[in-house]
């Protein structure tokens, strides 16, 4: 009935992920070209009509002595109700890593056991697929288990993200819109391209400097941008305070001189609350015309890629001498209008921490925040003494590694 492929055509598979109810970037197509230290295989089942019912993009790292480490990232993408062909693919898919010597298959599958609003995240409901990861279980894939931490498996177990309507922007809320606002008074300014690379991998040094951890650098984000080319946005956010210094001081001398004149109390109480914001940004514009003299500051920057169904927000980073300008939130607003110009009706934020109370958590609800709770990671051991090997001794190595990139 059914019939396995090692290697098929990567186009129909990207295909096929996105007409699925689990389309994500992670399998499909260019993502392999992304992660290009990792071999790769496009595995896919065939029905008795030659049309694909289930396929994943099976990502193969090489480890020493001859092994290999099987992962497939957020898939296989198949029906999960259909346990014949689960068991079916993952049972080929078995037989291909021992064949090529892996420690383990690995995956999580784009499942969501719970999804709900951060407003709602009081209320979360119970989780669905218990009876999966059950069967799962039985035939030996070991579940993960229901993870809080972002860095405690392979891929976040939470990842934020939004629907992005027709009336998106027009319905983000007044907090939001307030801020951008902000934005706009200090003057920040979005730049778009290529060319602004290197200007984002500084922004990313920023935020590993201030989290103490090491991300990626320049090599790294042109290899994305390289990769994705047209599907990928590569913005930064900048100002000048000298510039802008001028248009704030004649933003408050036009608000002193019409709060002199006869004006309606309604119309006074918003002149003295406009006034209070420039004196702010007046004050904050002073000090880095002294600090900054004749400069445009980087504020930030983002880095974004799609296709025609969802977009990741997958990389950003803020100057933390700069964070009071809000241009964070001016750097989402331009990849969540793009979505909206562009027909993409999902956008992803990344990973999230399960316990939903730090601040970048509070900064991404400021944007309509659905909360996907993931079912898990799975790991079927085939070589139980190297998978320990990788499984304790590999993160002490990536931590050690990662303080060394700090230095």
């Amino acid at each position: 009935m059914y019939r396995f492929v090692k290697e098929y055509d990567k186009e129909k598979i990207t295909e096929f992920v996105n007409k699925s109810e689990l389309v994500n970037l992670f399998q499909c197509h260019p993502w392999e070209e992304v992660k290009n230290n990792w071999k790769h295989h496009f595995t896919a089942v065939l029905n008795e009509k030659d049309e694909i019912v289930a396929s994943a993009l099976v990502l193969k790292r090489d480890l020493p002595l001859g092994k290999c480490l099987f992962y497939i990232p957020r898939g296989p993408i198949l029906d999960y109700s259909n346990y014949e062909l689960l068991d079916f693919f993952l049972d080929n898919l078995k037989d291909l890593a021992k064949e090529e010597k892996a420690i383990a298959l690995r995956f999580d599958p784009n499942l969501c056991c719970r999804e709900y609003k951060y407003e709602d995240r009081e209320n979360q409901g119970e989780r669905k697929y218990l009876d999966l990861i059950e069967h799962l279980e039985a035939k030996k894939y070991k579940h993960g288990g229901f993870t809080t931490g972002t860095s405690d498996n392979t891929q976040p177990r939470f990842n934020g993200g939004t629907i992005v309507g027709e009336n998106y922007i027009e319905s983000l809320n007044s907090k939001t819109m307030r801020y951008l606002r902000y934005c706009e008074l200090c003057g920040i300014k979005i730049k778009q391209g290529s060319q602004e690379i290197h200007n984002l991998a500084q922004s990313i040094k920023y935020t590993e400097q201030r989290k103490g951890v090491a991300l990626r650098n320049e090599e790294y984000f042109q290899h994305i941008y390289d990769t994705y080319q047209d599907n990928c946005l590569c913005i930064t956010s900048y100002f000048n305070p000298d510039e802008q210094f001028q248009e704030i001081e004649k933003l408050i001398k036009e608000a002193e001189t019409e709060l002199a004149s006869d004006i309606s109390k309604k119309r006074k109480r918003e002149l003295e609350n406009s006034l209070t914001r420039y004196q702010k940004v007046f004050k904050d514009l002073e000090k880095a015309k002294e600090d900054y003299p004749n400069q445009e500051i980087l504020t930030g920057g983002a880095l974004a890629y799609f296709n025609e169904n969802i977009m990741e927000i997958a990389y950003m980073g803020n100057n933390p001498d700069f964070l009071h300008t809000r241009s964070s939130y001016l750097l989402y607003y331009t990849c969540l209008k793009y979505c909206q110009d562009h027909n993409i009706k999902r956008c992803s934020f990344g990973g999230i921490d399960g316990h939903l109370n730090d601040g970048l958590t509070m900064f991404k609800s400021a944007w309509d925040l659905i909360i996907e709770e993931y079912i898990g990671e799975f790991n079927l051991v085939l070589d139980p003494l190297m998978y320990f090997g990788l499984s304790k001794v590999h993160p002490f190595l990536l931590k050690l590694s990662a303080k060394l990139r700090k230095r």
